[in-house]
């Protein structure tokens, strides 16, 4: 590597300072998942949200008791039993992950600051190819965000209507009581109560408690799994950004030549400014060790080839620079995988214990119904969300997991060869730390990984073959 090589002139750029995961910050923030005035917990406002957080966790468990309460009216109805477990499993992992968020909340926080503020890769970005990875990876998450949100409104939207529908009738007083089951009004979530559901009166009260429960319950669920979700396919994009970064060591080490050269640049035209003020009237022999120096080759050949000697170590200690910025981005990304793993390790183990029960309890009430039209898409689509709440960790799991292996790979990209030893040494630092794999976690049991998903649908359709061979005996 030459000066001439590394001093081409680079347009300056500025890293763009993006909001990231803004969309499942906003609902997490509606349902008491994200106080805005954690750093200030003197503050009133921060006691009244957390105030509002447990009210959250309470409601939540109100309702979770109620389903739970129908599970054991309905039992011997395999059918609507199933449905009532998938919803009670549901919402009792809601309140779980309350619980978890709640408990953490100030940890979890100070993570997603650390990503959105940009202290994660601090100097990094510092082209627009890195900032557009950036970009393409918040926009995959909001994406999948509202995808999920998506499919999760158009299923609790088919849950309302059912509920209307059957519903209408009676409240409008124009059901005709020959007309059998026309005279039953059902709620959203099938769920006891210690009242007559049948009184008017009552079961408005009671719809309106459930759609209430309908709107906040999956603005949570899918609220934290979009958010945790999130922050996974943010870790993938950074190490994304980290081995640009070290194929691209060469041109970072150009820009900071640079910006060098340009700071000695404006500091030696602070002294010729400076030195213009008074002019020593006595130079003559300066002036003449100058001249000497003009003509006398002898004079000039040892100034050369130290100029070159300086030039060369400049600009490896450039392209080290450059690697020690890498090398501190890989320590930052080390500690914000392990950050993640500590804080929603134990939550997950809950969330996959859950899911091929879920998948399961599901496919059972599709198969062993005799509803259709709406009543069937409707399900259909919870089938779609009991997928979501596990395939996003498994695959984006699988995806972290790959990517910091091939930061290893991309050292064999980096000017390795022309580098002086100090440089090396300081690229065996990555090496060794990338030979050993991220990995994330359930309870330090499931790894998330594709293949862990393979065996929970494995799992699910077990249980389902279980299930049917106790309904029919």
């Amino acid at each position: 590597m030459s000066r001439g090589e590394l001093s081409t002139s680079l347009p300056a750029y500025q890293p763009v300072n993006h909001d990231f995961l803004a969309i499942n910050v906003k609902v997490m923030y509606l349902v008491g998942q994200w106080n805005g005035y954690w750093q200030d917990k003197r503050n009133w406002r921060y006691s009244a949200y957390l105030g509002y957080a447990v009210f959250m966790i309470l409601v939540m468990t109100v309702h979770f008791i109620s389903e739970v309460l129908e599970l054991y009216v309905s039992w011997g109805d395999f059918t609507n039993f199933a449905s009532t477990a998938w919803f009670a499993n549901n919402y009792g992992a809601t309140i779980i992950k309350q619980v978890f968020i709640l408990a953490q909340a100030d940890r979890i926080q100070s993570v997603t600051q650390r990503l959105r503020g940009g202290v994660l890769s601090s100097g990094l970005r510092w082209s627009k190819e890195q900032d557009e990875i950036a970009r393409n990876t918040n926009r995959k998450t909001r994406f999948l965000s509202i995808a999920y949100y998506a499919i999760a409104v158009s299923s609790c939207t088919g849950l309302i209507v059912i509920s209307l529908r059957t519903s209408y009738r009676q409240l409008s007083g124009a059901a005709n009581l020959t007309e059998v089951g026309a005279d039953t009004m059902e709620l959203p979530l099938r769920a006891w109560f210690p009242v007559d559901m049948q009184n008017p009166q009552n079961f408005l009260l009671l719809f309106g408690f459930q759609l209430f429960i309908v709107a906040a319950g999956p603005m949570i669920n899918i609220g934290t799994d979009t958010f945790i979700t999130g922050l996974i396919i943010h870790a993938c994009g950074e190490f994304r950004v980290l081995k640009k970064s070290l194929r691209n060591l060469k041109q970072r080490a150009r820009q900071l030549l640079q910006e060098d050269t340009g700071c000695r640049k404006t500091t030696s035209n602070c002294k010729i400014s400076l030195s213009s003020v008074a002019v020593p009237e006595s130079t003559n022999h300066t002036d003449n060790h100058f001249k000497r120096a003009k003509f006398c080759p002898e004079a000039t050949e040892p100034a050369h080839e130290n100029g070159f000697l300086n030039a060369k170590a400049d600009v490896d200690s450039k392209v080290h620079k450059a690697l020690v910025e890498c090398v501190r981005h890989h320590q930052q990304l080390l500690l914000f995988v392990s950050d993640l793993e500590d804080m929603f390790s134990s939550m997950m183990f809950f969330q996959f214990l859950s899911i091929s029960l879920r998948i399961c309890l599901i496919i059972f009430h599709i198969t062993m119904s005799d509803d259709e039209g709406l009543v069937q898409l409707t399900y259909l689509q919870i089938l779609c969300v009991s997928f979501l709440q596990g395939l996003p960790f498994c695959w984006y799991g699988s995806d972290l997991t790959y990517q910091s292996e091939c930061v290893a790979r991309a050292m064999y990209e980096t000017p390795w060869l022309e580098g002086p030893l100090k440089f090396r040494r300081s690229l065996t630092i990555i090496v060794t730390r990338a030979q050993a794999p991220l990995r994330l976690t359930g309870g330090k049991i499931y790894v998330m990984s594709l293949e862990t998903f393979q065996a929970m649908i494995y799992a699910s359709f077990s249980f389902f073959k279980l299930l049917q061979q106790l309904s029919v005996s």
